[in-house]
Protein backbone atom coordinates (compact mmCIF):
# COMPACT_ATOMS: atom_id res chain seq x y z
CA UNK A 1 0.00 0.00 0.00
CA UNK A 2 1.37 3.31 -0.90
CA UNK A 3 0.08 6.28 0.59
CA UNK A 4 0.91 9.69 -0.41
CA UNK A 5 0.80 12.74 2.43
CA UNK A 6 -0.16 16.61 2.02
CA UNK A 7 1.61 17.68 5.19
CA UNK A 8 1.58 21.90 5.71
CA UNK A 9 3.11 22.88 8.52
CA UNK A 10 3.79 26.69 9.51
CA UNK A 11 6.98 27.63 11.35
CA UNK A 12 7.47 31.43 13.04
CA UNK A 13 8.58 33.04 9.77
CA UNK A 14 6.27 31.43 7.50
CA UNK A 15 3.48 33.19 6.10
CA UNK A 16 2.11 30.53 2.96
CA UNK A 17 -0.95 29.34 6.00
CA UNK A 18 -2.15 32.62 6.02
CA UNK A 19 -2.85 32.10 1.53
CA UNK A 20 -3.94 28.68 2.64
CA UNK A 21 -6.03 29.20 5.45
CA UNK A 22 -9.04 31.57 3.48
CA UNK A 23 -8.83 28.96 0.59
CA UNK A 24 -9.57 26.13 2.69
CA UNK A 25 -12.17 27.39 4.49
CA UNK A 26 -14.18 28.50 1.48
CA UNK A 27 -13.74 24.78 0.30
CA UNK A 28 -15.32 23.53 3.14
CA UNK A 29 -18.37 26.10 3.07
CA UNK A 30 -18.93 24.68 -0.33
CA UNK A 31 -18.53 20.85 0.20
CA UNK A 32 -19.92 21.17 3.31
CA UNK A 33 -23.75 19.83 2.05
CA UNK A 34 -21.36 16.79 -0.11
CA UNK A 35 -22.93 13.82 0.54
CA UNK A 36 -22.29 10.34 -0.85
CA UNK A 37 -24.90 8.77 0.51
CA UNK A 38 -27.90 7.82 -1.85
CA UNK A 39 -31.56 9.62 -1.80
CA UNK A 40 -33.53 7.98 0.88
CA UNK A 41 -36.50 6.47 0.01
CA UNK A 42 -38.99 4.04 2.05
CA UNK A 43 -39.95 1.33 -0.29
CA UNK A 44 -43.77 1.08 -1.36
CA UNK A 45 -44.55 -2.53 0.48
CA UNK A 46 -48.73 -2.57 -0.29
CA UNK A 47 -50.00 -1.58 -3.62
CA UNK A 48 -53.44 -2.19 -2.62
CA UNK A 49 -54.68 0.69 -0.12
CA UNK A 50 -57.86 -1.52 0.96
CA UNK A 51 -58.02 -4.39 3.79
CA UNK A 52 -60.81 -5.90 5.52
CA UNK A 53 -59.58 -4.12 8.76
CA UNK A 54 -58.59 -0.73 7.76
CA UNK A 55 -61.23 1.77 6.92
CA UNK A 56 -58.64 4.55 5.63
CA UNK A 57 -55.88 4.04 2.79
CA UNK A 58 -52.12 2.60 3.59
CA UNK A 59 -49.86 4.96 4.03
CA UNK A 60 -46.15 4.55 4.41
CA UNK A 61 -44.77 4.26 8.30
CA UNK A 62 -43.07 6.57 9.67
CA UNK A 63 -41.68 6.50 13.11
CA UNK A 64 -43.55 6.81 15.84
CA UNK A 65 -41.66 4.14 18.35
CA UNK A 66 -41.00 7.03 21.02
CA UNK A 67 -44.50 6.97 21.94
CA UNK A 68 -45.56 5.48 24.95
CA UNK A 69 -47.37 2.01 24.37
CA UNK A 70 -49.83 2.34 27.82
CA UNK A 71 -51.23 0.18 29.85
CA UNK A 72 -53.18 -1.87 27.40
CA UNK A 73 -53.66 -4.96 29.35
CA UNK A 74 -56.19 -2.80 31.65
CA UNK A 75 -58.78 -3.19 29.32
CA UNK A 76 -59.56 -6.79 31.02
CA UNK A 77 -59.32 -5.35 34.10
CA UNK A 78 -57.52 -8.16 36.06
CA UNK A 79 -56.26 -6.32 39.39
CA UNK A 80 -54.09 -9.60 39.82
CA UNK A 81 -52.80 -9.20 36.09
CA UNK A 82 -52.34 -5.28 36.41
CA UNK A 83 -49.88 -6.21 39.47
CA UNK A 84 -48.11 -8.86 37.17
CA UNK A 85 -47.37 -6.24 34.52
CA UNK A 86 -46.21 -3.55 37.00
CA UNK A 87 -43.95 -5.83 38.65
CA UNK A 88 -42.21 -7.23 34.62
CA UNK A 89 -41.26 -3.28 33.97
CA UNK A 90 -39.82 -3.09 37.10
CA UNK A 91 -37.53 -5.79 37.76
CA UNK A 92 -38.11 -8.25 34.42
CA UNK A 93 -33.82 -9.19 33.61
CA UNK A 94 -34.91 -9.86 30.06
CA UNK A 95 -36.30 -6.12 29.75
CA UNK A 96 -32.77 -5.25 31.58
CA UNK A 97 -30.60 -6.96 28.40
CA UNK A 98 -32.99 -4.65 26.25
CA UNK A 99 -32.94 -1.62 27.70
CA UNK A 100 -28.59 -2.26 27.88
CA UNK A 101 -28.42 -3.04 24.20
CA UNK A 102 -30.32 0.35 23.75
CA UNK A 103 -27.80 2.01 25.89
CA UNK A 104 -25.02 1.21 23.57
CA UNK A 105 -26.30 1.89 20.82
CA UNK A 106 -27.02 5.42 22.56
CA UNK A 107 -23.13 5.51 23.61
CA UNK A 108 -22.22 4.68 20.29
CA UNK A 109 -24.36 7.54 18.52
CA UNK A 110 -22.35 10.21 21.08
CA UNK A 111 -19.35 8.35 19.99
CA UNK A 112 -20.05 9.50 15.90
CA UNK A 113 -21.15 12.75 16.86
CA UNK A 114 -17.48 13.26 18.60
CA UNK A 115 -16.12 13.71 15.27
CA UNK A 116 -18.11 16.44 14.78
CA UNK A 117 -16.02 18.91 17.33
CA UNK A 118 -12.47 19.26 17.12
CA UNK A 119 -10.39 16.79 19.46
CA UNK A 120 -8.57 18.80 22.23
CA UNK A 121 -5.14 16.93 23.88
CA UNK A 122 -2.60 17.47 26.39
CA UNK A 123 0.70 15.88 27.22
CA UNK A 124 3.10 16.52 29.55
CA UNK A 125 6.89 14.89 29.84
CA UNK A 126 9.45 14.54 32.25
CA UNK A 127 12.26 12.29 31.57
CA UNK A 128 15.98 11.76 32.74
CA UNK A 129 18.24 11.10 29.87
CA UNK A 130 21.82 9.55 28.57
CA UNK A 131 22.53 9.89 25.00
CA UNK A 132 25.27 7.61 23.65
CA UNK A 133 29.13 8.75 23.44
CA UNK A 134 29.10 7.27 19.72
CA UNK A 135 25.69 9.37 19.17
CA UNK A 136 26.08 10.39 15.08
CA UNK A 137 26.85 14.53 14.62
CA UNK A 138 27.49 14.58 18.57
CA UNK A 139 28.94 17.97 19.82
CA UNK A 140 31.92 17.87 22.33
CA UNK A 141 29.99 20.19 24.78
CA UNK A 142 26.98 18.16 25.41
CA UNK A 143 26.55 16.45 28.49
CA UNK A 144 26.34 12.84 28.93
CA UNK A 145 22.90 13.46 31.28
CA UNK A 146 20.42 16.09 30.75
CA UNK A 147 16.88 16.35 31.73
CA UNK A 148 13.76 16.95 29.48
CA UNK A 149 10.91 18.80 30.10
CA UNK A 150 7.58 19.16 27.81
CA UNK A 151 4.59 20.57 28.40
CA UNK A 152 2.37 20.52 24.76
CA UNK A 153 -1.44 21.35 23.97
CA UNK A 154 -2.82 20.08 20.77
CA UNK A 155 -6.16 19.75 18.97
CA UNK A 156 -7.31 18.30 15.67
CA UNK A 157 -10.03 18.32 13.53
CA UNK A 158 -11.50 16.67 9.89
CA UNK A 159 -12.70 18.54 7.40
CA UNK A 160 -15.70 16.77 6.40
CA UNK A 161 -15.64 17.70 2.68
CA UNK A 162 -17.32 14.10 1.42
CA UNK A 163 -19.94 13.85 4.58
CA UNK A 164 -18.59 10.66 5.84
CA UNK A 165 -18.59 11.83 9.40
CA UNK A 166 -22.40 13.52 9.04
CA UNK A 167 -23.32 9.95 7.39
CA UNK A 168 -21.96 8.40 10.13
CA UNK A 169 -23.65 10.13 12.84
CA UNK A 170 -26.67 9.56 10.73
CA UNK A 171 -26.35 6.22 10.82
CA UNK A 172 -25.55 5.94 14.17
CA UNK A 173 -28.43 8.14 15.17
CA UNK A 174 -30.87 5.52 12.91
CA UNK A 175 -29.11 2.90 14.47
CA UNK A 176 -29.98 4.14 17.78
CA UNK A 177 -33.72 4.76 17.15
CA UNK A 178 -33.65 1.39 15.62
CA UNK A 179 -32.34 0.06 19.09
CA UNK A 180 -35.16 2.21 20.88
CA UNK A 181 -37.60 0.57 18.62
CA UNK A 182 -35.85 -2.70 19.74
CA UNK A 183 -36.54 -1.93 23.27
CA UNK A 184 -40.18 -1.06 22.57
CA UNK A 185 -40.41 -4.55 20.88
CA UNK A 186 -39.11 -6.25 23.14
CA UNK A 187 -41.21 -4.79 25.97
CA UNK A 188 -44.38 -5.35 24.13
CA UNK A 189 -43.44 -9.29 23.44
CA UNK A 190 -42.84 -9.52 27.13
CA UNK A 191 -45.72 -7.91 28.40
CA UNK A 192 -48.06 -9.83 25.79
CA UNK A 193 -46.02 -12.84 27.45
CA UNK A 194 -46.63 -12.56 30.75
CA UNK A 195 -51.00 -11.68 29.96
CA UNK A 196 -51.07 -15.07 27.49
CA UNK A 197 -49.62 -16.88 30.21
CA UNK A 198 -51.66 -15.40 32.85
CA UNK A 199 -54.64 -16.25 30.68
CA UNK A 200 -53.37 -19.42 30.19
CA UNK A 201 -53.10 -19.81 33.71
CA UNK A 202 -56.04 -18.53 34.29
CA UNK A 203 -58.06 -21.27 31.84
CA UNK A 204 -56.51 -24.01 33.90
CA UNK A 205 -57.95 -22.96 36.95
CA UNK A 206 -61.16 -22.87 35.40
CA UNK A 207 -60.64 -26.66 33.89
CA UNK A 208 -59.60 -27.23 38.16
CA UNK A 209 -62.60 -26.07 39.06
CA UNK A 210 -64.99 -28.00 36.47
CA UNK A 211 -63.22 -31.13 37.55
CA UNK A 212 -63.07 -30.70 41.24
CA UNK A 213 -67.31 -30.19 40.78
CA UNK A 214 -67.17 -33.24 38.62
CA UNK A 215 -65.33 -35.43 41.12
CA UNK A 216 -67.70 -33.97 44.06
CA UNK A 217 -70.39 -35.25 41.99
CA UNK A 218 -69.19 -38.42 40.55
CA UNK A 219 -68.71 -39.12 44.20
CA UNK A 220 -72.14 -38.56 45.02
CA UNK A 221 -72.94 -41.10 41.93
CA UNK A 222 -70.53 -43.73 43.57
CA UNK A 223 -72.21 -43.57 46.65
CA UNK A 224 -75.57 -43.49 44.77
CA UNK A 225 -74.39 -47.12 43.30
CA UNK A 226 -72.80 -48.73 46.07
CA UNK A 227 -76.08 -47.89 48.28
CA UNK A 228 -78.43 -49.53 45.36
CA UNK A 229 -75.31 -52.35 45.21
CA UNK A 230 -76.08 -53.41 48.82
CA UNK A 231 -79.60 -53.75 48.17
CA UNK A 232 -78.80 -55.78 45.27
CA UNK A 233 -80.29 -53.26 42.73
CA UNK A 234 -77.05 -52.35 40.93
CA UNK A 235 -74.51 -54.27 39.35
CA UNK A 236 -70.64 -55.16 39.87
CA UNK A 237 -69.99 -53.31 36.72
CA UNK A 238 -71.76 -50.50 37.76
CA UNK A 239 -69.80 -49.80 40.45
CA UNK A 240 -66.42 -50.66 38.66
CA UNK A 241 -67.81 -47.82 35.89
CA UNK A 242 -68.48 -45.76 38.41
CA UNK A 243 -64.64 -46.12 40.27
CA UNK A 244 -63.03 -45.47 37.14
CA UNK A 245 -64.84 -42.17 36.13
CA UNK A 246 -63.70 -41.06 39.36
CA UNK A 247 -60.44 -42.06 39.54
CA UNK A 248 -60.01 -40.53 36.03
CA UNK A 249 -61.02 -37.60 36.86
CA UNK A 250 -59.13 -37.65 39.87
CA UNK A 251 -56.03 -37.90 37.75
CA UNK A 252 -56.83 -35.51 35.13
CA UNK A 253 -57.11 -32.58 37.45
CA UNK A 254 -53.39 -33.82 39.25
CA UNK A 255 -51.98 -32.89 35.56
CA UNK A 256 -53.95 -29.42 35.26
CA UNK A 257 -52.36 -28.65 38.56
CA UNK A 258 -49.13 -29.53 37.42
CA UNK A 259 -49.73 -27.45 33.88
CA UNK A 260 -50.84 -24.46 36.29
CA UNK A 261 -47.24 -24.71 38.36
CA UNK A 262 -44.96 -24.98 34.59
CA UNK A 263 -47.40 -21.74 34.11
CA UNK A 264 -46.74 -20.02 37.24
CA UNK A 265 -42.94 -21.10 37.13
CA UNK A 266 -42.86 -19.62 33.29
CA UNK A 267 -44.31 -16.05 34.68
CA UNK A 268 -42.04 -15.91 38.21
CA UNK A 269 -38.86 -16.28 35.03
CA UNK A 270 -40.20 -13.35 33.31
CA UNK A 271 -40.91 -11.18 36.19
CA UNK A 272 -37.02 -11.47 38.12
CA UNK A 273 -38.59 -13.43 40.47
CA UNK A 274 -37.66 -17.04 42.28
CA UNK A 275 -39.54 -19.67 41.05
CA UNK A 276 -39.82 -21.33 44.22
CA UNK A 277 -41.17 -18.78 46.42
CA UNK A 278 -43.37 -17.20 43.45
CA UNK A 279 -47.13 -17.61 43.69
CA UNK A 280 -50.30 -16.60 41.83
CA UNK A 281 -53.48 -17.07 44.19
CA UNK A 282 -56.08 -19.36 42.54
CA UNK A 283 -58.80 -18.05 40.81
CA UNK A 284 -61.81 -17.87 43.30
CA UNK A 285 -64.76 -19.47 41.18
CA UNK A 286 -68.06 -20.19 42.93
CA UNK A 287 -69.21 -24.09 42.80
CA UNK A 288 -71.55 -24.65 40.45
CA UNK A 289 -74.70 -26.60 41.77
CA UNK A 290 -73.80 -29.53 39.36
CA UNK A 291 -74.74 -31.96 42.35
CA UNK A 292 -78.19 -31.28 41.90
CA UNK A 293 -78.12 -33.15 38.48
CA UNK A 294 -77.45 -36.19 40.89
CA UNK A 295 -80.42 -35.98 43.87
CA UNK A 296 -83.70 -37.66 43.96
CA UNK A 297 -86.02 -35.65 41.65
CA UNK A 298 -89.59 -35.36 43.39
CA UNK A 299 -92.34 -32.41 42.60
CA UNK A 300 -93.05 -30.81 40.14
CA UNK A 301 -89.57 -30.63 39.30
CA UNK A 302 -89.43 -34.17 38.30
CA UNK A 303 -87.63 -36.08 35.73
CA UNK A 304 -91.09 -37.23 34.21
CA UNK A 305 -92.02 -32.92 34.45
CA UNK A 306 -88.77 -32.42 32.81
CA UNK A 307 -88.83 -34.27 30.06
CA UNK A 308 -91.58 -32.83 28.76
CA UNK A 309 -90.00 -29.24 28.50
CA UNK A 310 -88.65 -28.01 25.51
CA UNK A 311 -85.00 -28.12 24.87
CA UNK A 312 -84.55 -24.66 24.71
CA UNK A 313 -86.00 -24.44 27.81
CA UNK A 314 -83.50 -26.83 29.29
CA UNK A 315 -80.89 -24.57 27.83
CA UNK A 316 -81.95 -21.60 29.20
CA UNK A 317 -80.54 -22.66 32.62
CA UNK A 318 -77.42 -22.55 31.62
CA UNK A 319 -74.46 -23.11 33.96
CA UNK A 320 -71.86 -22.04 31.29
CA UNK A 321 -71.40 -18.96 29.80
CA UNK A 322 -68.94 -17.03 27.94
CA UNK A 323 -66.08 -14.51 29.87
CA UNK A 324 -66.33 -11.14 29.30
CA UNK A 325 -63.37 -10.37 26.47
CA UNK A 326 -62.48 -6.74 25.42
CA UNK A 327 -63.74 -5.70 22.04
CA UNK A 328 -60.44 -4.77 20.42
CA UNK A 329 -61.50 -2.11 17.40
CA UNK A 330 -61.12 -3.54 14.18
CA UNK A 331 -61.78 -0.76 11.89
CA UNK A 332 -58.77 1.46 12.68
CA UNK A 333 -56.80 3.34 10.04
CA UNK A 334 -54.00 1.99 8.86
CA UNK A 335 -51.77 4.63 10.23
CA UNK A 336 -51.68 2.21 12.90
CA UNK A 337 -48.63 0.37 11.70
CA UNK A 338 -46.73 2.76 12.54
CA UNK A 339 -47.26 2.29 16.41
CA UNK A 340 -45.68 -1.29 15.69
CA UNK A 341 -42.13 -1.07 16.82
CA UNK A 342 -40.71 -3.85 14.69
CA UNK A 343 -41.60 -2.28 11.84
CA UNK A 344 -39.79 1.26 12.88
CA UNK A 345 -37.10 -0.76 13.92
CA UNK A 346 -36.64 -2.43 10.26
CA UNK A 347 -37.64 1.30 8.98
CA UNK A 348 -34.43 3.26 11.10
CA UNK A 349 -31.95 -0.17 10.20
CA UNK A 350 -32.81 0.57 6.38
CA UNK A 351 -32.30 3.94 7.27
CA UNK A 352 -28.60 3.52 8.65
CA UNK A 353 -27.49 1.37 6.32
CA UNK A 354 -28.57 3.75 3.32
CA UNK A 355 -26.03 6.54 5.19
CA UNK A 356 -23.15 3.43 5.24
CA UNK A 357 -23.39 3.63 1.77
CA UNK A 358 -22.42 6.96 1.76
CA UNK A 359 -19.51 6.33 4.39
CA UNK A 360 -18.19 3.79 2.30
CA UNK A 361 -18.31 5.92 -0.99
CA UNK A 362 -15.92 8.57 1.02
CA UNK A 363 -13.47 6.46 1.20
CA UNK A 364 -12.05 6.87 -2.19
CA UNK A 365 -11.49 10.73 -1.82
CA UNK A 366 -8.53 12.24 0.04
CA UNK A 367 -9.24 13.27 3.48
CA UNK A 368 -8.13 16.20 5.15
CA UNK A 369 -8.24 17.55 9.03
CA UNK A 370 -6.42 20.87 10.27
CA UNK A 371 -4.10 20.00 13.02
CA UNK A 372 -2.36 22.30 15.87
CA UNK A 373 0.00 22.06 18.71
CA UNK A 374 1.77 24.49 21.49
CA UNK A 375 3.43 24.10 24.15
CA UNK A 376 6.82 24.34 25.87
CA UNK A 377 10.47 22.34 26.36
CA UNK A 378 13.35 22.38 27.93
CA UNK A 379 16.76 19.75 28.20
CA UNK A 380 17.50 21.03 31.88
CA UNK A 381 17.48 25.69 31.81
CA UNK A 382 16.26 26.62 34.50
CA UNK A 383 13.00 28.89 32.93
CA UNK A 384 11.18 26.02 31.84
CA UNK A 385 8.56 27.53 30.40
CA UNK A 386 9.43 30.98 29.19
CA UNK A 387 9.20 32.14 25.45
CA UNK A 388 12.70 31.24 24.08
CA UNK A 389 11.08 27.63 25.17
CA UNK A 390 7.88 27.61 23.35
CA UNK A 391 6.79 25.98 20.43
CA UNK A 392 3.62 25.56 17.83
CA UNK A 393 2.68 24.83 14.77
CA UNK A 394 -0.68 24.75 12.69
CA UNK A 395 -2.01 23.64 9.30
CA UNK A 396 -3.81 21.26 7.02
CA UNK A 397 -3.07 17.79 6.25
CA UNK A 398 -4.25 15.79 3.51
CA UNK A 399 -4.63 11.74 3.08
CA UNK A 400 -5.10 9.66 -0.15
CA UNK A 401 -5.01 5.93 -0.57
CA UNK A 402 -3.87 4.96 -4.29
CA UNK A 403 -3.73 1.60 -3.89
CA UNK A 404 -5.34 -1.00 -1.19
CA UNK A 405 -5.89 -4.29 -3.30
CA UNK A 406 -9.84 -4.05 -3.87
CA UNK A 407 -10.61 -3.34 0.10
CA UNK A 408 -12.78 -0.11 -0.03
CA UNK A 409 -14.15 -1.62 -3.54
CA UNK A 410 -15.15 -4.46 -1.38
CA UNK A 411 -16.41 -2.77 1.26
CA UNK A 412 -18.64 -0.35 -1.00
CA UNK A 413 -20.82 -3.46 -2.48
CA UNK A 414 -20.91 -5.11 1.32
CA UNK A 415 -22.89 -1.74 2.17
CA UNK A 416 -25.02 -1.48 -1.02
CA UNK A 417 -25.21 -5.29 0.40
CA UNK A 418 -26.39 -4.40 3.65
CA UNK A 419 -29.14 -1.66 2.47
CA UNK A 420 -30.68 -4.28 0.08
CA UNK A 421 -31.05 -6.92 3.31
CA UNK A 422 -32.21 -4.24 5.66
CA UNK A 423 -34.98 -2.91 2.68
CA UNK A 424 -35.93 -7.17 2.36
CA UNK A 425 -36.21 -7.04 6.10
CA UNK A 426 -38.69 -4.01 6.29
CA UNK A 427 -40.71 -5.22 4.11
CA UNK A 428 -41.06 -8.79 5.50
CA UNK A 429 -42.13 -6.67 8.83
CA UNK A 430 -44.89 -4.97 7.07
CA UNK A 431 -46.11 -7.88 5.23
CA UNK A 432 -45.66 -9.68 8.52
CA UNK A 433 -47.15 -7.23 10.78
CA UNK A 434 -50.46 -7.34 8.03
CA UNK A 435 -50.51 -11.48 8.45
CA UNK A 436 -50.90 -11.00 11.97
CA UNK A 437 -53.90 -8.28 12.30
CA UNK A 438 -55.44 -10.30 9.32
CA UNK A 439 -55.35 -13.80 11.66
CA UNK A 440 -56.08 -12.01 14.42
CA UNK A 441 -59.30 -10.04 13.15
CA UNK A 442 -59.97 -13.05 11.25
CA UNK A 443 -59.94 -15.77 14.33
CA UNK A 444 -61.78 -13.33 16.83
CA UNK A 445 -64.75 -12.53 13.97
CA UNK A 446 -65.26 -16.51 13.76
CA UNK A 447 -64.72 -17.13 17.49
CA UNK A 448 -67.96 -14.63 18.59
CA UNK A 449 -70.26 -17.45 17.25
CA UNK A 450 -68.07 -20.65 17.71
CA UNK A 451 -68.28 -19.61 21.52
CA UNK A 452 -71.96 -19.25 21.76
CA UNK A 453 -71.94 -22.88 20.14
CA UNK A 454 -69.64 -24.10 22.37
CA UNK A 455 -71.34 -23.02 25.50
CA UNK A 456 -74.82 -24.25 24.36
CA UNK A 457 -72.92 -28.02 23.35
CA UNK A 458 -71.57 -27.84 27.22
CA UNK A 459 -74.87 -26.80 29.00
CA UNK A 460 -76.63 -29.18 26.67
CA UNK A 461 -73.90 -32.11 27.80
CA UNK A 462 -74.60 -31.33 31.19
CA UNK A 463 -78.47 -31.36 31.00
CA UNK A 464 -78.30 -34.93 29.12
CA UNK A 465 -75.73 -36.25 31.67
CA UNK A 466 -78.75 -34.76 34.44
CA UNK A 467 -81.23 -36.60 32.65
CA UNK A 468 -79.23 -40.08 32.35
CA UNK A 469 -78.63 -39.99 35.83
CA UNK A 470 -82.15 -39.61 36.31
CA UNK A 471 -83.26 -42.47 33.87
CA UNK A 472 -80.61 -44.22 36.03
CA UNK A 473 -82.31 -43.75 39.37
CA UNK A 474 -85.59 -45.00 37.66
CA UNK A 475 -84.19 -48.08 36.09
CA UNK A 476 -84.79 -47.05 32.66
CA UNK A 477 -81.14 -47.29 31.37
CA UNK A 478 -78.13 -48.82 32.64
CA UNK A 479 -74.91 -47.02 34.07
CA UNK A 480 -73.04 -47.28 30.64
CA UNK A 481 -75.47 -44.67 29.39
CA UNK A 482 -74.43 -42.07 32.64
CA UNK A 483 -71.08 -42.63 31.83
CA UNK A 484 -71.23 -41.97 28.09
CA UNK A 485 -73.20 -39.05 29.63
CA UNK A 486 -70.59 -37.90 31.82
CA UNK A 487 -67.82 -38.11 29.53
CA UNK A 488 -69.57 -36.43 27.25
CA UNK A 489 -70.61 -33.40 29.37
CA UNK A 490 -66.54 -32.77 30.49
CA UNK A 491 -65.41 -33.06 26.97
CA UNK A 492 -67.90 -30.65 26.01
CA UNK A 493 -66.89 -28.58 28.75
CA UNK A 494 -63.51 -28.26 28.56
CA UNK A 495 -63.61 -27.71 24.99
CA UNK A 496 -65.49 -24.52 25.61
CA UNK A 497 -62.65 -23.22 28.33
CA UNK A 498 -60.02 -24.20 26.09
CA UNK A 499 -61.86 -21.34 23.08
CA UNK A 500 -62.99 -19.14 26.17
CA UNK A 501 -58.82 -18.84 26.62
CA UNK A 502 -57.91 -19.03 23.30
CA UNK A 503 -60.26 -16.34 22.44
CA UNK A 504 -58.58 -13.88 25.29
CA UNK A 505 -55.05 -15.23 23.65
CA UNK A 506 -56.37 -13.93 20.10
CA UNK A 507 -57.04 -10.41 21.92
CA UNK A 508 -53.58 -10.10 23.36
CA UNK A 509 -52.49 -10.98 20.27
CA UNK A 510 -54.48 -8.92 18.04
CA UNK A 511 -53.28 -5.73 20.48
CA UNK A 512 -49.83 -6.86 20.30
CA UNK A 513 -50.36 -7.06 16.12
CA UNK A 514 -51.44 -3.37 16.50
CA UNK A 515 -48.72 -2.08 18.46
CA UNK A 516 -49.82 -2.01 21.59
CA UNK A 517 -51.88 1.28 22.69
CA UNK A 518 -54.04 0.92 20.29
CA UNK A 519 -57.25 3.24 22.00
CA UNK A 520 -58.13 6.27 20.07
CA UNK A 521 -57.17 8.68 22.62
CA UNK A 522 -53.63 7.46 23.09
CA UNK A 523 -53.18 7.44 19.52
CA UNK A 524 -54.78 11.22 18.80
CA UNK A 525 -56.30 9.92 15.93
CA UNK A 526 -58.37 12.67 14.65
Amino acid sequence: MRTRHLLFDMATKNKSFFFIGPTISAAVLFLSGCSFAPKYEIPNIVNNTNNSWSSNPWTQAQPSDQLDKGQWWRVFRDEALNDLESTLIKQSPSLAIALARYDQASAYLKQAQSAELPSIDASESTTQNRQSLNRPLRGSNQPNYYNAYTDMLSTNYELDFWGRVRNLVNAAQAQAQGSAADLQTERLSLQSKVAELYFELRGVDKQIAMLDDAVQAYMRAYDLIANRYDVGVASGIDMARAQTQLSTIQAEASELRIQRVVFEHAIAVLLGEVPQTFRIKPLNTEPRNINAFLTPDSGPNSTATRSSQSFAAMTATALINPSNTPEVPVNLPSTLLERRPDVAAAERKMAAANKRIGVAKAAFYPSFSIGASAGYQNTGGPDWMSQPNSFWSIGPTGAFNFFDGGLREAQLIQAKAALDQAAAEYRLAVLTAFQQVEDSVNKLREYKDEINNRANAANAALKAMQLATSRYREGAVNYLEVVTAQTAALQAERSFIALDTTRQLTSIQLIKALGGGWNKESLKIE
